[in-house]
């Protein structure tokens, strides 16, 4: 398998995985009446989902049109649910947070409500403050300027200026009294600010013991950015992600498959052109060519049967082996077709049944022949049915030389016995 197949495969599996993950949990947030039922049925679906998608690209060309058509539909029902799984699960989660979310505001409102009356008193202690000031000031000038009273002297004549005790008194006093209250206003103006400084103090605390703004942070940013409501930018992201998630996954899986198939046929063509493949596949070890037996006569080779006539035999068995060369004929030894197809791919000239001698007519085919065995010497061969080998004098030596020393099958081809 190559290194991309690999990975494709590993990232189908996590985004299937995921996608899985998020379409069952909210399927089941949906309906939380039955909750495990529905995560029962949801699982089984996501199953019969991807099953569906590589099953309909391995066999599309084979299915029935019937079949074909009900189980895209299927694929595509199966896909709408599973993205509507997703976009519950995302606005679910979404929900839990905006939830927190308005229980702090509300915390906050309330603060910042209190916040604001002590800031209002803040305002009228100014105003007060200024007006005392004024007022300070005025009884100051006045009383540097009209304490003084000027008269004519009745005994000189002249005018005298002199001051008067009863209004620098009165305007004495009500200096006092004037910074008193500055005084105080200035006390109470303290208090509020300490009071707002403290509410600040409290909205600060509120946002920082919560891990709320860190999770609504980009949100917030998004929604400021676009002018948006932040339900409205939560609510399109959950599209965006439902409409990509579940179909990216049933891609990946179908990308897979697309890519381990061509990995396969590379693999078989490779080993093919090497002749590592029997003709149906069967991947069969080399073998070194068996070397003729020196203690067994030749006499020994297997005679015709009594009951057919040695014509009719030899006709039968070149009928098997089909068309050949007319130099074939002068060969030594027994012409061989490895595959029964007829075509001859080379001669046994010790009497074993397998071939000594190579001649097939490419050197391809002859490359072929020489890493394989002949049709009755491969292994799963059945030897009970003896319609398949019994006119084959090829498989009869082979039969008498391999086979009839380890099974109880008769060795005497002589006479029938079926």
């Amino acid at each position: 398998m190559r290194f991309i197949t690999f990975f494709l495969g590993i990232v189908a599996l996590l985004v299937a995985a995921n996608s899985a993950y998020f379409s069952i949990t909210g399927l089941s947030q949906l309906f939380a009446g039955a909750a495990w039922a529905i995560i029962a049925m949801a699982g089984s679906l996501e199953a019969a989902k991807l099953v569906i998608a590589a099953f309909l690209y391995k066999e599309w060309k084979g299915i029935r049109w019937l079949l074909k058509v009900y189980m895209t539909i299927a694929l595509i029902v199966l896909i709408v649910i599973s993205s509507i799984g997703i976009y519950g699960f995302l606005t679910s989660a979404y929900q839990t947070t905006a939830d927190r979310v308005q229980i702090m505001d509300r915390q906050i409102e309330l603060v910042e409500t209190r916040k604001e009356r002590y800031e209002t008193r803040l305002e009228d202690y100014r105003s007060e403050r200024d007006r005392l000031t004024i007022t300070i000031n005025e009884l100051n000038r006045g009383l540097s300027e009209g304490t003084t009273v000027q008269y004519v002297d009745q005994e000189t004549g002249q005018l005298v200026t002199t001051t008067s005790s009863a209004a620098r008194s009165s305007i004495e006093e009500q200096l006092t009294d004037a910074r008193e209250q500055r005084d105080d206003v200035r006390d109470r103006m303290e208090v509020a600010n300490d009071s707002i400084l403290s509410f600040e103090t409290q909205i600060i605390d509120i946002r920082e013991g919560s891990d709320l703004e860190a999770e609504i942070g980009p949100l917030r940013y998004l929604s400021e950015i676009t002018n948006r409501p932040m339900n409205q930018v939560v609510n399109w992201l959950s599209l965006i992600i439902m409409v990509v998630f579940d179909p990216l996954g049933v891609a990946l899986v179908i990308g897979f498959t697309m890519s381990a198939t061509i990995d396969t046929k590379r693999r078989k063509q490779r080993k093919m052109e090497r002749g590592e493949y029997e003709v149906y596949d069967d991947k069969k070890p080399k073998e070194e060519k068996p070397k003729p037996k020196a203690d067994k006569p030749k006499e020994e080779k297997p005679k015709p049967k009594a009951d057919k006539p040695k014509e009719e035999k030899k006709k039968s068995y070149w009928k098997q082996i089909g068309n050949r060369k007319k130099s074939d004929k002068k060969k030594k030894g027994y012409p061989i077709s490895i595959d029964g197809d007829g075509n001859i791919d080379g001669y046994d000239t010790t009497g074993d049944g397998l071939i000594d001698e190579y001649s097939a007519e490419t050197s391809m085919r002859n490359r072929y022949a020489k890493d394989k065995k002949p049709y009755y010497a491969r292994k799963g061969f059945d030897w009970s049915d003896k319609t398949k080998w019994i006119n084959d004098t090829n498989a009869i030596n082979y039969y008498n030389t391999y086979v009839a020393p380890k099974t109880e099958y008769p060795k005497d081809f002589k006479t029938k016995t079926y």
